[in-house]
């Protein structure tokens, strides 16, 4: 499954409409940006290209994120751009935050 993620990615680098919504660093982390979802208590869910994907962060920063969910920082509907490795759950993609940047609505 990542792998068809970063195919999808490679080929929206080739349409300048859909660059900016999320590409491969240098690094192989993927970086896209969509709207919240849902917020759980230590993860939310995006919509990326009409695709939810889970949100996690690394054990050292999951204090950070509880406190950015329950401060109502991330909210449904908050606009993100998420820097990550990306993984494959049961039910779907999930990344592995290791940047989070959140964008006015």
């Amino acid at each position: 499954m990542r792998y068809i993620f970063t195919l999808i990615l490679s080929m929206c680098l080739a349409f300048p409409a859909m660059a900016e919504s999320g590409f491969v660093t240098e690094d192989g982390d993927i970086t896209i940006r969509g709207p919240i979802a849902s917020v759980g208590h230590e993860e939310f869910t995006m919509i990326f290209n009409d695709k939810r994907i889970d949100v996690t962060m690394d054990t050292m920063n999951e204090d950070m994120m509880e406190q950015l969910i329950d401060s109502g920082i991330i909210a449904k509907d908050s606009f993100v751009q998420v820097t990550g490795e990306i993984t494959d759950d049961l039910t779907r993609p999930v990344i592995k935050a290791s940047t989070i940047s959140l964008y006015g609505n």
